[in-house]
């Protein structure tokens, strides 16, 4: 497995056992540093322990007296980790690997981009969203889009659909750009093709000039693409517009 891929799995990650300080309050699904059971050495460099489950800490940890707690690697790595010198995943096993903080900053962009990923998936599939969630892919700051240099400038690319249309390219953190890149090179000299991180202010406003067929998030994954209609322009412009009057 490559860093690459390693990286992203632990971010995405959906079930990360937390071992908790006795007598902290639950995390709720929610990610509070502070209530975990760091260990902390003299110079008060402080390691994180996550487990895939229950029984890899127990492995490492015999007596088990500390309580779990379950969430996700979105929700960890999307925060700063203040005073964490690394982060240990399934310690005491014979998978065990670890991290520094030269990563956390890319674990953090991969965590927000999962979160706005999952969003999209959840619109995808007809569950609604409030408010603050729209608000949220309209205004997340970490998008990406790819177009081919022409002697006309630079030109979007739209890929084929399943049902023969051919819709937007959007990507939501920069594992599934680079992806992305990898099969659009099979088809595009490298050296012409353009990547753009670019906010959802901007992107949805311009977007309404290309007029697609519809939009696809991570067209090469990871994890399945999420197809979406052309008809969701006009949600982000409420949300942008809603934005712009708060």
């Amino acid at each position: 497995m490559s860093d690459r891929d390693l990286f992203w799995n632990v971010a995405s990650y959906q079930d990360w056992k937390v071992p908790l300080r006795k007598n902290a309050p639950t995390l709720n699904s929610a990610f509070d540093l502070s209530a975990t059971n760091l260990t902390t050495d003299a110079e008060g460099n402080k390691r994180l322990c996550l487990f895939t489950s229950c029984e890899t800490y127990e492995n490492f940890h015999a007596e088990g007296n500390l309580k779990l707690e379950g969430t996700t690697g979105a929700e960890i790595f999307r925060h700063d980790l203040p005073g964490v010198v690394e982060v240990f995943l399934d310690r005491a096993s014979d998978h065990e690997c670890s991290f520094d903080p030269d990563i956390f900053p890319y674990l953090k962009v991969l965590a927000e981009g999962i979160a706005i990923e999952r969003l999209w998936d959840s619109f995808a599939q007809g569950i609604w969203l409030n408010d603050s969630e729209l608000d949220q892919l309209a205004r997340y700051s970490g998008y990406h889009i790819v177009g081919v240099e022409t002697e006309n400038g630079v030109e979007s690319l739209q890929v084929p659909h399943d049902d023969g249309r051919y819709f937007f390219p959007i990507f939501t953190h920069p594992h599934g750009l680079q992806l992305a890149l990898e099969e659009l090179q099979k088809s595009h000299p490298e050296e012409k093709l353009r990547a753009l991180k670019i906010a959802g202010t901007d992107l949805f406003h311009g977007l309404a000039e290309e007029k697609p067929d519809g939009f696809v998030m991570n067209f090469r994954g990871p994890g399945e693409p999420i197809g979406l209609k052309a008809k969701i322009l006009d949600l982000m412009h409420v949300a942008l517009q809603r934005g712009e009057r708060n």
